[in-house]
């Protein structure tokens, strides 16, 4: 687990009620979005269920710490998970592990149907503490009881420990429908698979994370090959194109002026771009905002390991979420004019042709060509197995 406090920034050695619920408020959404014609019905409803500043929800949840974590020095970790845990090593920040705790749920018949799937999508694809969405806080069912003695509420209550998922969870549908309101986020368009299970689950954990790391940025994939100690350049535009912003691009690259835009943008932000000493300024790519507060586009890939029978399985999971573009985007960096700082959709989605002419993207939007890369036979020795082979 990373983090897990009510301070940002500083580990917890147990699971706190506050995050578990916003965490199971946040699945419910994901599950339930198809449901709804617009924001404010969904929001009445989840305030139902959860409760809201004014009134108790209909649904109680009680969390309790059964074994404390321990911490555990991230440079033990580092070695193979360092594309999960590279923003605690600026803060110098241990991991803890071992955390087990209780999770109850109490609701009257009927509501199990929204409720239930909403804990599996929390189990499955969720987490506790940060840096979920790359695996880290993952978590193991390992005991279910339900109860409903006489009249009263059905009681669902969950031993959870990590890493992994409860095994049943991976027949979770990938789809209940489409959400149909704006910036809503629904399950998995794609999940995909690798291999056989194996025993222990961070040696799956790390099969997941190396994939998708070197998708964005491994040699002979989202970079050229190394020469000499010099890692090789980037085959993506963003470098490049804040080279060409701020006047410092090299003319004789052999990609220079070919594509400009940000098409990571979509996999998650904010995205900082470091450049060696002579280059551009360090940028930051973020959500926009006028107050200079820093926001997050959470990245909609999920990379984690679940628990299948015989062990545990690599999981990159795609979730049906909103594109980038549809919120105001925007670079941060000293060398870069306020009035040339936002980022247009044009900027990110990129035209057919300069898909194209992006080697990993292969004329594909990049969540699409993320699937292809892991379903390719020259990429793997194995390929990926995807579930819903994407469009």
């Amino acid at each position: 687990m990373v983090g897990g406090s009510a301070v940002a920034g500083r580990a917890s050695n147990e699971v706190r009620q506050t995050e578990v619920v916003g965490s199971l408020r946040y699945w419910w959404r994901v599950v339930n979005a198809h449901r709804f014609e617009s924001l404010d019905q969904m929001a009445r409803e989840e305030n139902d269920i959860f409760g809201s500043t004014v009134d108790p929800g209909r649904c109680q949840v009680r969390v309790r710490t059964t074994r404390l974590g321990k911490p555990d020095k991230l440079a033990r970790w580092l070695h193979k998970y360092a594309y999960a845990l590279w923003p605690l090593s600026a803060a110098r920040q241990d991991v803890t592990v071992g955390v087990e705790f209780d999770l109850t749920l109490s609701f009257w018949p009927g509501m199990e149907k929204a409720l239930v799937p909403a804990v599996e999508a929390f189990l499955l694809y969720g987490g506790v503490g940060g840096r979920t969405r790359r695996g880290c806080g993952s978590l193991q069912a390992t005991r279910l009881t339900v109860t409903q003695p006489g009249k009263q509420p059905l009681t669902y209550d969950y031993t959870a420990s990590g890493p992994g998922s409860r095994s049943e969870s991976a027949r979770l549908p990938l789809s209940l429908g489409q959400p149909k309101t704006a910036l809503t986020t629904g399950l998995p368009e794609c999940l995909y698979t690798y291999g056989e299970p194996v025993p222990n689950a961070r040696d799956a954990w790390a099969v997941a994370l190396g994939a998708f790391q070197r998708f964005r940025q491994g040699e002979g994939v989202g970079r050229e090959s190394r020469q000499g100690s010099r890692p090789g350049r980037t085959r993506y535009p963003e470098a490049d194109t804040i080279r060409t912003m701020t006047r410092t691009l090299v003319s004789s690259s052999p990609r220079a002026g070919l594509v400009t835009g940000f098409p990571r943008a979509d996999l998650g932000l904010p995205m900082i771009l470091h450049f060696s000493r002579g280059g551009p300024a360090d940028t930051t790519i973020q959500v926009a905002s006028q107050s200079g507060k820093r926001h997050r586009f959470t990245s909609p890939v999920i990379t984690k390991a679940i628990q299948r029978s015989g062990g545990f399985q690599p999981m990159i999971a795609v979730l049906n979420a909103p594109h980038v573009w549809e919120q105001a985007v925007q670079l941060l960096s000293p060398q870069i004019p306020a009035a040339q700082s936002l980022v247009s959709t044009d900027d990110i989605a990129l035209s057919a042709a300069d898909r194209s002419a992006v080697g990993p993207l292969g004329g594909r939007q990049i969540r699409e060509a993320l699937g292809h890369y892991l379903l390719d036979p020259d990429y793997h020795e194995t390929p990926w197995v995807c579930t819903r082979r994407p469009r």
